[in-house]
């Protein structure tokens, strides 16, 4: 076992656990990404604890202790207002094993490091340190192995890669499609979580293109792959795959909105029709923002989640804009709601830019006018729903003289429309007459 001495900057909350774990006579090590982020000199999101404690000799010990995964050997410690994961050493006979066997069954090299502070201790028997310095992602002796017992790091091997710029390993490498196939037995949501994460990165597209490569897209994402290769119209230099990958590139680092992009023209390969020699993609956001529907369910996002995304995808064209009607931009933002207007521009500019046909400065400045004219809309405008009516359906009642039902409803969305054509009609007065001319078509008999 290779240890090495070296003072790495671990918290006090870390070293007083690990030093009550060693004052009752057990070993206690900083393991996996925290160590190796302070190597890096990154400051750890997370902290997990290695011990030869078990889980019930750790709730004996502190006070404050949740059993998380008890039945993995882990517990989860409350400490100084954070949350820290102690897990019990994993060896080759379930949780009878060496910090050196803990390691051993860890994904990666570079994660495969453990660090005693009280005794400046890094332990590092599998070479970690030698491929973080060289930029190396390298399963821990036997990718095959590694990945049977998670085939989720395949996944995680790419994103690794590109949040440090790291290149993984050729044995490494060449085993990962071999395990494409194995992730349909990985629970979707830790598919999800991942796949997030790797869209957080600072290469998306790159990281996308190693899932088409390595025979994992096919098995997670399919549909991304019917626009490989298929050609656009003169308003695009890129296929339908490269220009969402590029889509994907210009959003700002955000996993929802990026993921978001990634799927915006995922009904491209539905609608394509070829007419007169020309390209033409018909209704395509309407089919993309169905299909993305069907995918996220599937990856079991939230209903909010799935509802926003289903907006944001159907509304993203916005042709013409400079000519459009102020009741236009209030439909927009209606159909869209107001709480996510700005991320449809943010997705509606990416896609722009992806078309790789117009300048970075043209682009720009129709964006600052779209949003000055939304902008001005919102500080303008204050009726986004039948809520914001100067009447409601107590009025629409009374003056309708009909029970509370769907006519309610019809005739306030009337009066929403009504409003939205002509804003300074939003008053009692306004909306009751209106109300009445609607009651006396109602009423009159038809032939």
């Amino acid at each position: 076992m290779k240890v090495l001495i070296q003072k790495l900057p671990v918290p006090e909350f870390i070293v007083e656990l690990i030093d009550e774990l060693e004052n009752h006579g057990f070993a206690g090590y900083v393991v996996g990404g925290a160590v190796r982020d302070m190597l890096l000199g990154k400051e750890p999101e997370d902290w997990d604890i290695a011990t030869d404690a078990s889980p019930s000799d750790v709730m004996k010990i502190f006070p404050r202790v949740i059993p998380t995964g008890i039945k993995h050997g882990t517990v989860s410690v409350l400490t100084h207002n954070r949350i820290v994961e102690v897990t019990q050493f994993r060896g080759d006979n379930q949780h009878a094993g060496s910090i050196t066997d803990d390691l051993k069954h860890r994904d990666f090299t570079i994660n495969a490091l453990a660090y005693n502070p009280s005794r400046h201790q890094l332990v590092d028997p599998w070479n970690g340190l030698e491929d973080l310095e060289k930029g190396i992602i390298r399963a821990v002796e036997n990718p095959e192995e590694r990945f049977s017992e998670d085939p989720l790091r395949i996944l995680r091997a790419i994103r690794l890669a590109a949040s440090f710029k790291f290149r993984i390993e050729e044995k490494t490498l060449k085993t990962i499609p071999d395990f494409a196939l194995r992730l349909r037995n990985v629970s979707i949501e830790r598919i999800r979580d991942e796949f997030l994460k790797i869209l957080e990165t600072n290469d998306p597209s790159g990281s996308i293109e190693s899932c088409r490569k390595l025979k994992i897209l096919e098995v997670i994402l399919p549909e991304i792959l019917e626009g490989y290769g298929m050609r656009q119209n003169r308003y695009h230099v890129y296929d339908v795959y490269w220009h969402t990958l590029k889509t994907v590139d210009f959003i700002p680092q955000n996993s929802y909105l990026r993921w978001v992009g990634l799927l915006h023209d995922v009904g491209k390969p539905k609608t394509r029709q070829i007419i007169k020699g020309v390209c033409h993609f018909y209704g395509h956001a309407k089919v993309s923002a169905e299909i993305a529907t069907e995918i996220m369910q599937r990856w079991r996002f939230s209903n909010a989640e799935i509802d926003k995304a289903q907006k944001l995808i159907a509304n993203h064209m916005l042709h013409n804009f400079k000519s459009w009607k102020p009741s236009t931009f209030r439909r927009l933002i209606i159909r869209v709601g107001k709480e996510n207007i700005y991320d449809l521009l943010i997705l509606w500019k990416a896609d722009r830019l992806a078309h790789g046909t117009e300048t970075k400065k043209k682009i720009e400045e129709d964006f600052r006018t779209l949003k000055k004219k939304i902008s001005r809309t919102l500080e303008t405008f204050q009726v986004f729903s039948v809520k914001d009516l100067a009447i409601g359906g107590k009025e629409v009642m009374e003056i309708m003289g009909v029970p509370p039902g769907p006519i309610v409803g019809e005739v306030l969305h009337r009066l929403l429309e009504e409003v939205i054509q002509n804003p300074e009609k939003n008053n009692p007065k306004d909306l009751k007459a209106l109300v009445a001319k609607i009651k006396d078509i109602y009423e009159k008999p038809h032939s």
